[in-house]
Order: C-alpha cells, then sequence, then structure tokens
C-alpha cells in the first residue's frame, strides 16, 4: 500500500501559504463511493469546474473512511499544477461531467496512489490533474471536501452559466433529466 500524505492540518494559513496568497473558504462538499457501485471520477483538474480568473484555488480533502486502491483511492499526477489548465471535454459521469482529454496510459503511468486513513487530509492545487477509481470494494469511501480560492480570484460568470446550460442540453439528450 501506498501512503502519500501530503498534509496533516486544515489551518488556513497552511494553505495560504502553499497558493502564496490570502485565501476565503469557498465551499464544502461531500463525496460518498458506495460500496460495489461508486462511480470512476475521470482524471480532471477542478479548475476546468471552477471556471475561475487566475486559476488559484486549493481542494483540502478530508478522509472519513479507511482509503486504498480497493475502495478508490485519488491518484494525482506529480508536479502537473506547474503545466496550466488542459483541454477538458465531457465525461459522461454524471457528477464529473468533464475529464482531461488525451490522457493515456504515459499518464497512467505517472500517477500517484493516495491511500489515507480516517482523519488524513490531502490538499492539492486545482490544476493538479487527479482521478479515483470506483469503489469496487464491500467498504464504503466518503470524505469531505473544502475549495479555497485566492482572495483576488473572479468566477466568470457567464462561462458558469454557458457550461450549466451545456450540460443540461447533454443530459437531456442523454434522457438523464
Amino acid at each position: 500500500m501506498t501512503t502519500s500524505v501530503i498534509c496533516l492540518t486544515t489551518d488556513p494559513a497552511l494553505v495560504e501559504q502553499l497558493l502564496g496568497q490570502p485565501i476565503i473558504p469557498q465551499s464544502v462538499a461531500l463525496f460518498g463511493n458506495p460500496p460495489l457501485i461508486g462511480r470512476d471520477t475521470p482524471p480532471h483538474q477542478d479548475g476546468e469546474y471552477y471556471l475561475i480568473e487566475p486559476n488559484e484555488a486549493a481542494m483540502v480533502w478530508l478522509a472519513l473512511d479507511e482509503v486504498d486502491e480497493g475502495n478508490g483511492c485519488v491518484r494525482y499526477i506529480p508536479g502537473s499544477h506547474r503545466q496550466g489548465l488542459r483541454e477538458h471535454a465531457i465525461s459522461g459521469t454524471l457528477g464529473f461531467s468533464l475529464g482531461v482529454v488525451g490522457y493515456g496510459p504515459d499518464a497512467v503511468a505517472r500517477e500517484v496512489p493516495t491511500c489515507m486513513a480516517p482523519g488524513d487530509i490531502i490538499v492539492h492545487h486545482s490544476l493538479t490533474i487527479h482521478r479515483a477509481d470506483g469503489n469496487r470494494s464491500q467498504r464504503r469511501r466518503w470524505g469531505l471536501g473544502c475549495e479555497y480560492r485566492g482572495k483576488h480570484v473572479k468566477e466568470d460568470a457567464a462561462r458558469r452559466q454557458a457550461h450549466v446550460e451545456r450540460m443540461k442540453q447533454v443530459w437531456a439528450d442523454e434522457a438523464r433529466i
């Protein structure tokens, strides 16, 4: 089992230090992968979902359960946050509508699985490429994610609305809604 815990604190000062600027808390999300039915999370960069300029944000992810390769741990591409925002396309995965285009065997070979114990925390930049396998185990895999953005970061409301409308159309075409 590979363990790679990036940080062990939710102290906002640490996130400010990592981003190199003052931050504001943005959102909290519960990520629940139930036993045997959890779906794969496509490779993506959170910044593609955030639709912000500049793309300076971080996700703090708290493990609520044991997280390992059997129940779908997060897999990161080290250093990918330094290479800018990659092209994304519609993934077909409800809840994670976008995925990195051209993510192939070379990228998979560079992935680092991040196994965690309950209470462990990982932090990644909004440009870090990451993904997770579905939960194929008998155990649940829950985590709590907290997004922080630099204070000067602005969301592009027009791009956000365009994305929402595009996804509504795709889901209607696929009879999901």
